[in-house]
């Protein structure tokens, strides 16, 4: 009780709020949990560590607050720190089946390509981050043109890739129907 009458009297005490999260989390308070990580968040500024901040703080948001919005911020201002984490691919996409939100999701996941291009230590994630993003652009947001970028991107670096090759087909026999 002490310490939130801390936070009470200074909102933005760290130390507070750090030691408040752990009891938080124990009792599962999901009503006061999101404050005190904010504040935490706030007062952190090693990026590892703020990344974790941000994927806690999404996965509650996503699961126990049924908040889809704000947890696909959180996620995105965690994959602005690390593009390779692959985990996050799909929970972003989740998330953002459950808040509709398209265009925060492509516009995070075209950054993070951008941040990972050429980049040999993490080719893989961003092989599977191009193959989802284009997906996504392709079903959800019906941008054949950027869906065919995403798979000429692939082709660029992965010539004779079948599942690139298998998004161009299908686009383009897509494109021809529509011209009879």
């Amino acid at each position: 009780r002490s310490l939130e009458r801390i936070l009470a009297i200074e909102p933005d005490n760290a130390e507070a709020a750090t030691l408040l999260a752990p009891i938080y989390e124990a009792r599962n308070d999901v009503r006061k949990l999101p404050q005190v990580l904010e504040i935490v968040l706030e007062n952190t500024h090693e990026p590892a560590a703020r990344y974790d901040l941000f994927v806690r703080l999404a996965e509650l948001q996503a699961k126990q607050l049924r908040d889809p919005e704000s947890a696909l911020q959180n996620y995105v201002e965690a994959l602005a720190i690390r593009p390779e984490a692959e985990p996050l691919y799909r929970a972003m996409l989740d998330t953002a089946e459950r808040a509709g939100d398209w265009q925060n999701l492509d516009s995070a996941w075209a950054d993070a390509r951008m941040a990972l291009e050429g980049d040999d230590a993490h080719r893989d994630a961003w092989l599977k981050l191009t193959r989802m993003h284009g997906n996504m652009l392709e079903v959800r947001r019906n941008d054949d043109d950027a869906a065919l970028d995403a798979a000429d991107a692939i082709l660029s670096q992965i010539p004779g890739d079948d599942e690139a090759l298998s998004v161009r087909e299908r686009i383009f026999r897509r494109r021809e129907a529509w011209d009879y």
